[in-house]
């Protein structure tokens, strides 16, 4: 169980925009939140693992690019502490945050399931019978497979299936 929540202000400069771990968005541009954050300021706090001496991102990857983009120093953020949070859990909190509040792109199922299998050790049979229905995906093992595949496409590949220049089906049959 995670901790109170507390927030505080914290620097930029004190996190990794390295550590991609817990990433889930394909790409980090939004025209609409840069300019929600331009006009109102930052709305969601960041959420944060305190891996000293940075802090990883584990929610708001989108939010601190614009931060960044829009020369701001600082960010609003909950800080974990390891100790409370280990990676596997604070990979399904980004998890269910994202799945909160959007849908997902193909490339971002396939991260996910990647990550899931890979980052927090779930086993096949749990990925197919909870996270493939969560992700809005048929449980069944091939889907599962398929998935896994399209997550090790060459980046060229991923832009074009981002871009609408491939569907899902072709780059599955390339891959």
């Amino acid at each position: 169980m995670l901790q109170i929540m507390t927030l505080k202000q914290i620097p930029l400069d004190e996190i990794s925009f390295e550590n991609q771990v817990f990433r889930i968005s394909e790409d980090f541009g939004s025209a609409p939140l840069l300019r929600s954050i331009r006009e109102v300021g930052q709305l969601n706090p960041l959420i944060l693992l305190d891996l000293k001496p940075l802090k990883a991102i584990v929610c708001g990857f989108r939010r601190v690019h614009a931060l960044k983009q829009l020369e701001k120093r600082e960010a609003l953020a909950r800080i974990l502490c390891p100790e409370d949070c280990g990676q596997s859990q604070a990979f399904l909190l980004a998890l269910w945050d994202n799945l909160s509040h959007r849908p997902f792109s193909p490339l971002e199922k396939a991260r996910t399931l990647f990550k899931l299998k890979n980052t927090c050790g779930i086993p096949d049979e749990e990925l197919v019978g909870s996270f493939l229905p969560a992700l809005g995906l048929p449980p069944n093992a091939n889907v599962l497979r398929s998935h896994l595949l399209l997550n090790e496409l060459h980046p060229d590949l991923r832009r074009c299936l981002s871009e609408g220049m491939l569907t899902q089906s072709s780059v599955e049959f390339l891959a």
